[in-house]
């Protein structure tokens, strides 16, 4: 529903517009621009950019999408925990049930031999008090935030990201490390973390 509003809104606004080239950054929006190019965009070419995906972006036409990939240092922030912490066999990955939290999650999933020895926990959900009762549960010291910036109150409102972020580092003791740089604050000790200013 809300989806047919943006594209109602678009083709309304850029009605006549035929651009050269369409540039969409972040899975959700490449999504967006692949199922509804006929309607805005017909025939126009399309640059995308950050995109986890891949499976979904290698099924596009050459001829008419290209882009660069977002890579998350995901295996290289478990060997620093192991590293920095060998007596800890525990992490959590922390995402905001986004497409790519679930992406990042089947990701490591499925690289999960290159991190023997390693107790893998998941909480991936965009309730932040869901988020929080998971936290308090955990075993473990050592967390990962893959994408924490859709986290919703009860009510369906955005928290703003240093909010929850802060409730997160305030829930318990926790070593916490990030795959983006704009999620260091107190609190995160930061890690191999993707930064958005430095990839363009």
């Amino acid at each position: 529903e809300y989806e047919d509003e943006i594209v109602h809104y678009m083709r309304s606004k850029y009605k006549g517009y035929h651009p050269d080239i369409v540039y969409v950054t972040d899975d959700n929006a490449l999504k967006f621009a692949v199922d509804n190019r006929e309607k805005l965009f017909p025939k126009t070419n399309i640059i995308f950019s950050g995109i986890n995906d891949h499976k979904f972006a290698d099924t596009l036409p050459k001829d008419s999408y290209t882009g660069i990939y977002e890579e998350k240092e995901i295996i290289p922030n478990f060997k620093l925990i192991k590293e920095l912490f060998p007596q800890e066999s525990n992490v959590l990955l922390l995402g905001d049930g986004s497409s790519t939290a679930k992406i990042i999650q089947t990701s490591v999933q499925q690289d999960i031999s290159m991190i023997r020895g390693m107790n893998v926990y998941y909480v991936n959900n965009q309730s932040l008090d869901v988020i929080l009762d998971e936290l308090k549960a955990y075993p473990g010291k050592n967390i990962i935030l893959t994408t924490i910036g859709g986290f919703h109150t009860k009510n369906g409102d955005l928290i703003p990201l240093k909010e929850a972020i802060t409730k997160i580092v305030n829930t318990r003791n926790f070593r916490i490390f990030s795959l983006e740089s704009s999620f260091i604050q107190e609190g995160v000790l930061g890690g191999h973390a993707d930064d958005g200013i430095a990839q363009g």
